[in-house]
């Protein structure tokens, strides 16, 4: 597989993408745009709201006008103190001469974790499988061992529910394993090994 160099504007995806890295460094650009809406006549910007949150943190972003293309960057030092989850965006074309606005297009951003801080990063189908595992092997913490699946803890299933929990689950951290290889382009297996205990 070929690298392209992804401090390299030309190599940006023209488009916002669907995850972000907290803590990472974040840049597309919207060239498609530029016909309709030159940078010399129009300033690109961007509005994302929390959607995980009752208190709603947003985020608000300006592209950078470099010659005819609207070039979104923001530096790991400006991601670090964002919030991991997931943010409803709009993407807002500012008219220069009066400061109008209006919206291109909206959609919604996933603002993964980042892996240097102490959060838990953990996704929710791994989470819950580890749970199962070791309710069955009956080393499960308190928290563990309550975790609540359709309203009912996993203390109160009997074997045969926690084992079909615990294949589903695999599954399901399975497939998400794979997304996660296919998207940096590794190579994925269908195999989905379960280990048994007596």
């Amino acid at each position: 597989m070929t690298l392209s160099n992804l401090f390299d504007s030309d190599n940006y995806p023209d488009e916002v993408p669907s995850e972000l890295p907290v803590g990472g460094r974040w840049a597309w650009k919207r060239s498609a745009i530029t016909a309709a809406y030159p940078t010399s006549l129009y300033t690109l910007k961007y509005h994302l709201v929390q959607l995980t949150s009752s208190a709603q943190a947003t985020i608000d972003i300006t592209a950078a006008k470099t010659g005819d293309e609207h070039i979104i960057e923001v530096a790991i030092g400006t991601t670090g103190a964002y919030t991991a989850a997931e943010y409803q965006w709009q993407e807002i074309i500012e008219r220069d001469s009066d400061n109008e606005q209006i919206v291109l297009t909206s959609g919604v951003v996933e603002l993964t974790p980042d892996l240097d801080a102490a959060a838990d990063v953990r996704s929710h189908n791994y989470t819950v499988l580890k749970a199962i595992e070791a309710t069955i092997e009956n080393t499960a913490t308190k928290e563990q061992s309550s975790y609540t699946i359709a309203g009912r803890s996993l203390s109160r299933r009997s074997i045969e529910e926690l084992l079909m929990l615990k294949r589903e689950y695999a599954r399901l951290w399975h497939n998400e394993k794979r997304a996660a290889d296919r998207k940096a382009g590794r190579t994925t297996t269908n195999n989905v090994l379960i280990r048994m205990k007596a």
